[in-house]
């Protein structure tokens, strides 16, 4: 652990249960079980956690679209008691024939049982280089790829969420994907993807105009959330950290906020929480 994620707030609300519905973690000393639980015990009440892909602990053999059930697996063996771990989103990619994605999301499900509730794939995409655009290097139309959309087709048909981060010029194409999978449960990282860096820097406030507008315009339905997230700032840059680390704030006026029901926390529920603490990763 570095020095940098060595910080304390105070907690508001401490009595309220807290859902943790968007953290990482590694079996190395990145950010591991024992970094997590001492953030857990900083005066909020966090009874649960979902753990989200990190693209690690994958397995070593065996066929490539199965590597990823490792993660799930080693992710079923840092549960216990204190709810680390309660609900588990892997990794899948959706650029698989169906075949294969029903196979991989039926081995999550062996691997994870009831904890298992999704998976993530990214597919943020910016025509500037300079933006900071997801890491599995997502082409530009991926939410509208006939084969991506057959995979999340068999996300649908498990009941399962799909989760993704993209950028706030891709939310036309998450629409369209909501409207043809209306039964895809959705949840989007990052508010969305307002983007900070490259030319938007210059521009923010008409970026900020046409991120609400495209989220106001998402379809209004059970299934689809968006998960609230925003990046601290590194001591060094004014462009978000490098270890992306959350904290709470206001919501903006997108008229799509839905309230927390914190008296009743679950795993089930754990994925689609709005209440959120301290994270690294993406």
């Amino acid at each position: 652990m570095t020095d940098q994620h060595a910080y304390a707030e105070t907690a508001i609300g401490p009595d309220i249960p807290i859902v943790e519905a968007h953290h990482h973690m590694w079996p190395t000393d990145r950010y591991n079980r024992a970094d997590l639980k001492r953030d857990m015990s900083q005066g909020h009440s966090i009874v649960k956690t979902v753990f989200i892909d990190c693209s690690a602990s994958y397995r070593t053999d065996g066929p490539d679209h199965l590597k990823p059930v490792g993660e799930t697996e080693w992710a079923v063996s840092q549960q216990g008691p204190d709810g680390i771990c309660a609900a588990i989103v892997g990794h899948v990619n959706m650029y698989l024939e169906a075949g294969k994605t029903a196979e991989a999301l039926d081995a999550h499900l062996e691997a994870g049982g009831d904890s298992f509730k999704g998976i993530r794939h990214n597919v943020a995409w910016d025509r500037h280089p300079d933006t900071n655009n997801a890491l599995r290097g997502a082409p530009e139309f991926a939410l509208l790829d006939p084969v991506f959309q057959a995979s999340t087709a068999e996300v649908a048909k498990r009941g399962l969420i799909f989760e993704t981060w993209l950028y706030f010029n891709q939310l036309g194409d998450m629409k369209k994907l909501a409207q043809a999978q209306p039964d895809l449960k959705i949840v989007l990282n990052h508010l969305g993807g307002p983007a900070v860096n490259g030319p938007y820097a210059r521009d923010r406030p008409g970026m900020l105009a046409e991120w609400r507008r495209q989220m106001a315009d998402l379809p209004r339905r059970p299934t689809s959330t968006s998960r609230w997230v925003a990046s601290a700032t590194s001591r060094s840059s004014s462009s978000p950290s490098s270890t992306g680390r959350g904290r709470r704030s206001s919501w903006p006026s997108t008229g799509s906020r839905r309230s927390p029901s914190p008296s009743r926390p679950s795993a089930r529920s754990a994925a689609c929480s709005r209440r959120t603490t301290r994270r690294t990763g993406t």
